[in-house]
């Protein structure tokens, strides 16, 4: 009988390692035997950012009182030592990660698989984008939009045993190849935006919120300005009464201004933002 944990984190801003939610759900088979949750307060040094609360509605209030991560960890670690940890998209283990490194803990203890790399690779064509509720939704998978971290990392678990039976292929085929097959220390290799931190600007043909959350899904940090850890900014319309004859926002400019001192900044349309996303 396959056996693994679906993993999910919620964090305060565009830093991964400030996690300020994480939930998970045992499976056997198709069973869930055993879920978790708890809110986390990352800290007086991570504010909460207006679009991280309006995503996951988790706010600095409702962390007040709630455990650390240093008093977290040790549950999460004994849930997920020695097993298989599913994870949506890299962006959790890379929290868990950092967030570990950043209190100077041992890294956790688990072989990581990448659900979102499931889907992308056997599961059927997604056209709205990979955000969870989306591929939730096509593999008739339901996941809460915010709030319940329990049911949210169970819906992971249920979106990757839904992509393996619309393959007709066994999940614990999957769990015994996953250092081979989809692992997400392999993701980089066919996710080109994993890894970057993304900041939008101007009017965009989607919902904001669901381009970040599709930016977030393949593997981006979201930023609400542009700074120096921004790598690429996506420029949507612009409303010339605002922005003025020069047709540029302030993210817009700002951004010219740091690779012209040596920031490497991929400055894009929104069309080709959504290539590189069909692309992953």
């Amino acid at each position: 009988m396959a056996h693994f944990v679906a993993v999910d984190v919620q964090t305060a801003n565009a830093q991964s390692a400030s996690i300020c939610q994480v939930a998970t759900a045992t499976f056997d088979g198709a069973t869930v035997t055993d879920s978790w949750s708890s809110l986390v307060d990352p800290g007086p040094t991570q504010e909460f950012s207006p679009l991280n609360v309006r995503l996951n509605g988790i706010t600095a209030e409702a962390v007040q009182g709630k455990p650390s991560l240093v008093e977290v960890l040790p549950r999460l670690r004994t849930t997920l030592q020695g097993t298989v940890a599913a994870v949506f998209s890299p962006f959790t283990r890379g929290s868990i990660e950092r967030a570990c490194a950043a209190i100077a803990a041992p890294a956790v203890g688990a072989r990581w698989i990448d659900v979102l790399r499931v889907v992308r690779r056997i599961s059927p064509p997604v056209s709205v984008g990979f955000a969870l509720p989306d591929v939730a939704g096509g593999l008739r998978v339901t996941v809460p939009l915010i709030g319940d971290g329990e049911a949210r990392a169970e819906a992971i678990g249920r979106v990757f045993i839904a992509s393996c039976a619309w393959a007709g292929i066994a999940v614990d085929a999957l769990l015994s190849d996953v250092d081979e097959a989809f692992a997400t220390e392999h993701a980089g290799r066919d996710q080109t935006l994993a890894g970057e931190t993304i900041a939008f600007t101007g009017s965009l043909v989607m919902v904001r919120a669901d381009a970040e959350r599709i930016a977030a899904a393949a593997g981006c940090e979201i930023g609400v300005g542009v700074t120096k850890q921004t790598t690429i900014l996506v420029v949507g319309d612009q409303d010339a009464r605002i922005v003025g004859p020069s047709g540029k926002s302030s993210k817009h400019k700002k951004a010219e201004k740091l690779i012209d001192a040596g920031q490497p900044i991929r400055i894009i349309g929104e069309s080709d933002f959504f290539a590189l996303i069909q692309s992953n």
